[in-house]
């Protein structure tokens, strides 16, 4: 049990600093081609989540990318394995509450909103350029039958 008022900065940095020593890091990820590690320097990450009209005042799509390796850095272009895409992101955000922040970089275990114009779909992989699919996302396709 922690005391303290943030207010008055009394007891924040003692909770952080516990946060930091308990909350798990990381972890290795499955993928169709083999073990992806938060040490690689490649990134890849994969979207777990997309929310449309987070904005009340905008008819917006924000994708949620969790990094599982590498750096994603703002900017920078990504291949979008699903569709053969590299794309890029020039406002990629951080959410605290209700507040969000445009980002520059983030780190494996981070989870950043890409605002989407319909290119994601739920289990995508981004990569630096790998073709390769992380494995225990769920993903819908549609199958069509020829009658």
């Amino acid at each position: 049990m922690f005391f303290g008022s943030a207010v008055n900065n009394f007891g924040i940095k003692e909770l952080l600093d516990c946060f930091v020593e308990v909350a798990p890091s990381p972890k290795e990820r499955d993928t169709d081609a083999g073990i992806i590690k938060p040490e690689n320097p490649k990134f890849s990450g994969f979207i777990f989540k997309i929310h449309a009209n987070l904005d009340p005042k905008h008819r917006d799509r924000i994708a949620f990318l969790r990094i599982c390796s590498g750096v994603f850095e703002r900017n920078k272009y990504y291949h979008l394995v699903r569709g053969k895409k590299e794309l890029r992101f020039s406002n990629p955000t951080a959410f605290m509450a209700q507040q969000k922040s445009v980002i520059d970089e983030a780190y494996p275990g981070d989870v950043i909103g890409l605002y989407d114009a319909g290119n994601f779909k739920i289990g995508d992989t981004l990569t630096e350029g790998a073709d390769f699919n992380f494995k225990g996302i769920p993903s819908f396709h549609r199958n069509y039958s020829v009658m």
